[in-house]
């Protein structure tokens, strides 16, 4: 899934987080917790009321399952309305962010990003950091892109992705810098 040509930008985080990162990065903490739900876990962690909870999870599920099939826009109606369950979820800023990023609406996908960034899971906000300087490549901002990239790395030194989006902004932004 993530082997792609060198000169690429690499995006292959741009999934929703059930997708990237939560089997792998919350599997060891869920099995601590006796949690077989990865998202009722980020429920849990987000202080969410269990009534609520429950509401946000399938409305999540939802999302994520559009999502999935480039229904993008009714994906973001779905993590929208989960939003309004749980409003500080930085997992619903996270996906939301993907949403927007896919529409290419780059801005919207960044401001959602940042709030993502703040989340006190390393994996959910270097994935966030990460996808924020992709839309920064987008952008043609490489010089902010190299900064995202490097905030993704000061988190998860090892992440191939990052280093090889970090090497192809320095690259873009030093061509972009020639005189024409």
């Amino acid at each position: 899934m993530k082997q792609v040509a060198s000169c690429e930008l690499r995006v292959a985080s741009c999934h929703p987080p059930l997708v990237r990162f939560l089997n792998s990065k919350l599997e060891t903490r869920n099995s601590k917790l006796g949690v077989k739900s990865p998202l009722f876990a980020i429920l849990m962690l987000t202080g969410a009321a269990a009534l609520s909870a429950d509401s946000a999870r399938s409305v999540v599920a939802e999302g994520n399952a559009l999502y999935v099939k480039n229904k993008h826009e009714a994906a973001l109606q779905k993590y929208t309305r989960a939003q309004a369950l749980l409003p500080n979820s930085p997992l619903l800023s996270y996906n939301t962010g993907n949403v927007y990023f896919r529409q290419k609406d780059f801005d919207k996908a960044l401001e959602a990003y940042g709030k993502a960034a703040q989340a006190p899971d390393q994996a959910l906000a270097e994935a966030a950091y990460f996808n924020a300087g992709n839309a920064q490549f987008a952008k043609e901002d490489y010089l902010q892109a190299i900064e995202m990239y490097k905030q993704a790395l000061k988190i998860d030194p090892e992440d191939r992705d990052a280093k090889a989006n970090l090497e192809l902004a320095r690259r873009k932004l030093k061509e972009q810098s020639k005189p024409q």
